[in-house]
């Protein structure tokens, strides 16, 4: 028979590892997540840099893009004082410093209205390098970078 004193170590010693054993659980499931985040991001530009590169060749094969095909109808000569100054970034984060009404404006891919900017009259689309869309009272705005920049 076991005395009390065993069967206490005993009972520490399995208390220990389970507790051991949730700790590493714990750890292995922050690194997963940490590691499905980067992966994700990973995937996130290749998946860009495919498509950058399939408009590339389209534009070389047939001098022409699709997208600027949809985008006849919409206004794409930059009102009086409205010009974008950079677009970086990828995916939802994609951001574009524009010039709306000669002020500078921030919209980021994944929010309609500017995150910083004095007017809320605008109202972003999307962002498609090296252009942005937007919509002022309901009439759509492209704006593009200008060359050389």
């Amino acid at each position: 028979m076991k005395t009390l004193s065993t069967k206490l170590v005993m009972l520490v010693g399995n208390i220990l590892f389970f507790s051991a054993a949730l700790v590493l659980s714990g750890m292995t499931t922050a690194l997963a997540r940490e590691h499905a985040a980067q992966q994700a991001t990973i995937d996130e530009l290749l998946r860009l840099d495919s498509q950058a590169a399939l408009v590339a060749a389209k534009k070389n094969i047939f001098g022409v893009t699709q997208q600027a095909q949809a985008d006849v109808g919409a206004s794409s000569q930059p009102s009086e004082g409205n010009q974008v100054l950079a677009i970086y970034g990828v995916g939802k984060i994609l951001t574009a410093e524009v010039l709306l009404d000669s002020e500078p404006h921030v919209f980021k891919n994944s929010r309609p209205r500017p995150v910083w900017g004095p007017t809320l009259l605008y109202r972003l689309e999307r962002i498609v390098p090296p252009c942005v869309h937007l919509k002022k009272t309901g009439q759509p705005h492209v704006i593009c970078l200008r060359k050389g920049r």
